[in-house]
């Protein structure tokens, strides 16, 4: 457990629009959180002066829709692929179908076999996905969301993609990176949430 997913997991359990009075206020609050912990981590490839170089889209919240959920019953245990070649147990939990921008779109919803058994992750979902900005704005090996089992209202969740976050291998090498299965790769360009990590040492001149 590290006390980079505790921030994060803490600050998804609330809507945004708690932490300020509009969405823009709220989703920097929520970026400053995410810096802390960064700088809270032990483990955490970013310095604080790092975290100044972290680069996002502007907020839009045509990137925050609301999906159908259908729960996988029977979902069988899967290994996933890591960047270090490691491997790590997901199980799938839901389906969820929802439209960008009038455009239907489906992802599936995953629980973390290493951490349910936590009682800090017992709500916890992981949803990684892929979108038409790989390579170019975004991290090419994809991004990540965290979500929550409680925040299931009636068979549909709210999802924000302003809170999509690079995984630890955007910035440096030698981490295990969960990397998104190709069934989980968006039709779109998903304009929103953390860019690529810029990297001003490789651009530095001596």
């Amino acid at each position: 457990m590290t006390k980079f997913f505790i921030y994060i997991f803490l600050i998804v359990v609330f809507p945004l629009k708690s932490f300020a009075q509009n969405y823009n206020d709220a989703l920097f609050a929520y970026r400053n959180v995410l810096k802390l912990a960064f700088v809270a981590n032990d483990n955490s490839p970013l310095t604080a002066e790092d975290t100044a170089n972290l680069r996002y889209f502007e907020p839009d919240e045509t990137y925050v829709v609301r999906a159908k959920v259908q729960l996988i019953k029977r979902g069988k245990i899967m290994p996933f692929n890591t960047s270090s070649n490691k491997i790590k147990y997901y199980k799938p939990y839901a389906r969820l179908d929802f439209e960008v921008n009038g455009k239907p779109q489906v992802l599936v919803l995953y629980e973390a076999q290493q951490l349910k058994k936590q009682k800090a992750y017992k709500h916890y979902l992981f949803l990684p996905f892929y979108d038409l900005t790989n390579y170019e704005q975004t991290y090419g090996m994809g991004r990540y969301l965290e979500l929550d089992k409680r925040n299931i209202v009636d068979g549909t969740l709210v999802i924000d993609f302003n809170k999509a976050y690079n995984p630890y291998c955007a910035y440096k090498g030698g981490y295990s990176c969960p990397i998104p299965p190709k069934e989980n790769t968006l039709s779109v360009s998903i304009l929103a949430g953390e860019q690529t990590y810029p990297h001003p040492e490789l651009n530095s001149v001596d």
